[in-house]
């Protein structure tokens, strides 16, 4: 009847191990995978410096001995601005890809492109993360790799027909004066 596929997952090494759930965009690459170092975006607007909602400031981040996002997976947290903002801001300052943490609530979130998702590159992957595992990450920088794969790798495919739920809605289908002999045939 359907069949749910498995979230996309970002798995981490170094000093932080974990494989977490992720949401994906709908602009930038579609199939990927990178592994790289996790730096935490810094920009040019003091009351939300980690947004990436205004341009990077692409030099060493204010934290010393920290690098620049330019050749490692970038993360951010949500803010104001459009999820297509932030990965254009982060792929003109060089970064690979984009972790966006999300700043209102656990879940995983699916990200319109906007106004500037259009001029992200298709070869730049943008995944989203729950604030929770969002600050973890942050909390053990540096020293985070992370991986961003586009294959399923977070928990099997689950299939409708196992799930009791599904089976019943459609058997009322059925049973009911809907769709019996056709919509318009009672």
């Amino acid at each position: 009847m359907f069949r749910w596929t498995a979230p996309v997952g970002l798995i981490l090494t170094g000093t932080l191990s974990a494989n977490y759930p992720a949401g994906t965009a709908a602009f930038g690459a579609t199939t990927y995978n990178l592994t790289a170092a996790v730096e935490l975006a810094v920009d040019a607007d003091v009351a939300t410096p980690n947004d990436a909602c205004c341009a990077l400031a692409n030099t060493v981040c204010s934290d010393p001995g920290w690098a620049a996002v330019s050749g490692k997976i970038a993360i951010v947290r949500r803010g104001n601005c459009e999820f297509g903002t932030k990965a254009m801001n982060m792929s003109n300052a060089g970064a690979l890809g984009t972790i966006i943490v999300n700043n209102q609530g656990e879940g995983v979130i699916a990200m319109g492109a906007g106004v500037n998702g259009g001029t992200v590159p298709a070869t730049f992957p943008v995944l989203s993360v729950g604030i929770s595992n969002g600050d973890s990450i942050i909390n053990a920088l540096p020293g985070v790799n992370a991986t961003m794969n586009s294959a399923p790798t977070v928990g099997p495919d689950r299939d409708s027909d196992l799930d009791n739920g599904v089976i019943a809605h459609e058997y009322g289908h059925g049973i009911s004066n809907r769709l019996t002999g056709g919509p318009a045939n009672v």
